[in-house]
């Protein structure tokens, strides 16, 4: 749904950022003071396919003004063309990756083309630019029970932490998109429990090394939970606060 069949054409790309910059209200330099923005486009920034590299300088003046410019990507493509990104902005750059878990058999069968090593190699990378790092850590992907993903889950904020990570977003895994379907009815597949997440939620917060979020996003489909009002109120206390709420 949110793919397309051909490369993004030329132009694309910043007449979005145009048109959403507008909507939002952040059409002048004064408003966009101590603003962050995200630019997530389903894939990778630097994917030269995705977004053309000729579109950096346009993308990069219309984003003028803004603190920092949030891009997503997959390690492979984070290099070069990342630094070059970088020199056409005026706001600090963050990188959020996919890391998803540090478990290294569970990570190559989710098929991601990427390993804790190439992920260590491309945080290094953004840190040596002064790049940040934002990662992504599913809660109980596939082939994990409720008790190994929430050891997995710690082990990956660590190895985040490890690799200087700024912000760190534990995303429980759901389904929705038919791959998480067969895998449950496979047997290799369940969501997380809301119990989980705010375990997790409390260890990351607890070690006090970047910012940790919990990802809320359609979180009505763990709604039958027990307590599952309070216990989504005080996640979103603990994203706000940064402390065990």
């Amino acid at each position: 749904m949110n793919t397309l069949d051909a490369n993004t054409k030329s132009g694309d790309i910043p007449a979005q950022i145009a048109f959403g910059l507008e909507a939002l209200g952040f059409e002048d330099s004064a408003s966009r003071v101590g603003v962050q923005v995200k630019l997530y486009n389903s894939g990778s920034f630097f994917d030269p396919s995705a977004i053309p590299v000729s579109d950096y300088e346009e993308i990069s003046w219309r984003l003028e003004g803004f603190e920092r410019v949030i891009v997503e990507c997959h390690p492979a493509f984070i290099g070069e063309r990342t630094l070059k990104f970088q020199k056409m902005l005026s706001a600090k750059l963050e990188v959020a990756v996919g890391l998803e878990t540090a478990h290294p058999e569970v990570l190559e069968r989710l098929n991601k083309r990427i390993t804790v090593g190439s992920f260590r190699d491309s945080a290094h990378f953004l840190k040596l630019h002064d790049i940040a790092l934002r990662v992504f850590i599913l809660l109980r992907p596939p082939f994990l029970s409720e008790e190994e993903g929430v050891l997995w889950a710690k082990k990956s904020l660590d190895f985040s932490m490890e690799c200087c990570a700024e912000v760190m977003c534990v995303i429980p895994t759901r389904g929705g998109n038919g791959a998480m379907e067969l895998l449950s009815r496979h047997g290799f597949y369940s969501p997380p429990s809301l119990e989980s997440l705010e375990i997790v939620m409390e260890y990351g917060l607890a070690q006090k090394k970047g910012r940790i979020y919990a990802d809320l996003w359609d979180i009505e489909k763990f709604a039958n939970e027990p307590e599952f009002a309070p216990r989504v109120d005080r996640l979103a206390q603990m994203n706000r606060r940064q402390t065990v709420s």
